[in-house]
């Protein structure tokens, strides 16, 4: 797992590599200039000798940063423009040597102190942004915001030093102009801000830059979360032996769909079936069972008491709990809909969950309506809530939740004492007692309907095969991820639709496992992603060191 930390925990670990090793600041300072310094070669190659580049310089150590960036850009023959966003005095310690260093090896510094000096800036091959670090909190305004809007509109590719400036480290918030770099070249670990919308997006190609934190720091570190990678859910896909047959795979019971609403029950419980699960059965009220039956000829079908608009009725509960004792998973949730009668039916039935449950869409809706019932819920049951559907458990705005996502979910995965799958990017996995886990997978062409519906039943598949419910929530939106780029890669990522994932989940675990290669790159990237090793697909996880899944 690659552990992501927040700002204050980064600057714990400088602290703690400063006075307890014995590292000076100005090397860790010298070691992060020439990282960001080898991301510059990389986008000029051999034209580095004679290119322009314009450095951004603000008055912290982001700043210094800069200077030491600079001076390595003219040692290297570029014809450096350095500009300084703030007074002499205000430069202090570390980031003072190395402005000091650059001016007395030949470099000008321009001070700028009003927008007007901006106009007429030099067309330039480069641009490196160290105006603000990690530890910033609300809008940038100002001079300082005029100089990320002129960065902004250069055509010339931008290398952003630690993050984007205007990003917050913390939570990837924009609150006001913010730096959209082509390559962000961050220290020591990677930060919650890089990896939460708006800050991916602004962050662009992410590369950790090595500047000697002792890992044993890293590990005794309370990392905001885990990032999972490629080996890290390979080791969780399930096996088959020679002389497995249908049960021993596992059998799921789906508690879904209804009049209208029958596509839902049908993708969950064919990803149920394309993870690898034995047996899947669907109770689905009795006016919705022939269109599901005729649809899905895989999955077998129990039709249930429903209302007079062909929901699940509170009468349907007998034959519920009869189906419950064939089943070793349960799902509760797609299609199910929010009838008055359904609703009453879930809460009968949350009152006592018999089997480890995946509960998913309107399940969590009628959750939602009787908050009581979250009292009744065990690390056996996975909740996967999109961030409106999280937003109606908890009480909170979308926007207290977006600008706290990780400590949000991480207090109700506890308050509730089940696991969350909060779907996002990153989705973040929450448990009562385990660190959180995050996982990039997937792409924007994801976002349509049924998405959901399909990840339930993966996760629900995996349980089925073994998987505790958090192995297969990290397993699953992995896999899932990756379905939806191998759909991309075949029909384009605008119009995808949840069955074309559901078809390519058997190829995506074997990718995964390492039994299949991504097509036309067999043996090579184990995933839809642009790799600095030059053997990765056609997306952009961002990752530059492997992380992504290129072996």
């Amino acid at each position: 797992m690659r552990p992501i930390v927040t700002p204050d925990q980064m600057r714990e670990l400088d602290r703690r590599t400063i006075e307890e090793l014995g590292l000076p600041g100005i090397v860790l300072m010298e070691l992060a200039a020439r990282g960001v310094m080898v991301e510059v070669e990389n986008i000029l190659q051999d034209k580095l000798r004679g290119s322009r580049g314009l450095v951004f310089c603000g008055p912290g150590n982001n700043g210094g940063d800069g200077f030491a960036v600079a001076r390595r850009m003219k040692n290297m023959k570029m014809d450096v423009t350095v500009l300084l966003f703030a007074d002499r005095d205000r430069i202090k310690g570390d980031a003072l040597i190395n402005m000091n260093v650059y001016e007395k090896s030949g470099g000008e510094i321009i001070e700028i102190t009003s927008t007007d000096e901006l106009a007429d800036l030099p067309v330039v091959d480069v641009i490196v942004d160290a105006l603000l670090g990690t530890g910033l909190s609300g809008a940038v305004k100002g001079l300082m915001a005029d100089a990320i809007k002129v960065i902004n509109d250069f055509q010339a590719p931008v290398v952003a030093v630690d993050i984007p400036s205007g990003i917050n480290g913390n939570n990837g918030a924009a609150d006001g102009p913010a730096v959209a770099a082509d390559i962000t070249a961050t220290f020591g670990e990677i930060k919650a801000g890089h990896l939460i919308t708006p800050g991916l997006e602004h962050s662009g190609r992410i590369v950790r830059v090595d500047i000697q934190i002792p890992p044993e720091f890293v590990e005794e570190s309370e990392c905001a979360l885990l990032l999972a990678e490629p080996e890290d859910i390979r080791i969780l896909i399930p096996e088959r032996m020679r002389s497995d047959h249908k049960g021993d795979a596992g059998k799921v019971l789906l508690i879904a769909g209804s009049v209208g609403m029958t596509g839902a029950a049908e993708l969950a419980s064919r990803a149920c079936l394309r993870i690898g699960a034995g047996l899947v059965k669907v109770a689905i009220a009795r006016d919705a069972q022939a269109t599901l039956a005729g649809r899905n000829a895989e999955v077998m079908t129990i039709p249930v008491a429903d209302t007079e608009e062909g929901t699940i009725a509170p009468e349907a509960e007998t034959t519920i709990r009869e189906a419950e004792s064939w089943a070793d998973i349960e799902v509760i949730g797609p299609g199910l809909s929010l009838n008055p009668d359904s609703v009453q039916w879930f809460k009968e039935h949350a009152e006592n969950f018999e089997l480890p449950t995946v509960i998913d869409a309107d399940g969590l809706n009628a959750l939602a309506e009787n908050k009581e019932l979250l009292k009744k819920l065990s690390p056996e049951i996975v909740l996967t809530p999109h961030i409106g559907e999280f937003s109606r458990l908890t009480g909170m705005s979308i926007e207290e939740i977006e600008n706290n996502r990780i400590e949000t979910v991480k207090k109700f995965a506890s308050e509730w004492n089940a696991v969350i799958v909060l779907k996002g990017v990153p989705t973040l996995i929450a448990t009562p007692d385990q660190p959180l886990y995050g996982v990039l997978a997937g792409n924007p062409g994801m976002a349509t309907a049924g998405m959901g519906d399909v990840l339930t039943g993966v996760i629900a598949g995996l349980m089925a095969q073994g998987l505790s419910p958090v192995e297969a929530s990290l397993a699953g939106v992995s896999i899932h991820g990756l379905g939806g780029d191998l759909a991309a890669n075949d029909f384009g990522a605008t119009g995808l639709v949840a069955g074309d994932v559901v078809e390519r989940l058997p190829l995506a675990q074997d990718i995964i496992a390492g039994r299949a290669g991504y097509p036309g790159n067999e043996g090579g990237c184990g995933g839809n992603c642009s790799c600095g090793d030059g053997e990765g697909g056609n997306g952009d996880c961002g990752y530059d060191d492997g992380s992504c899944g290129c072996q």
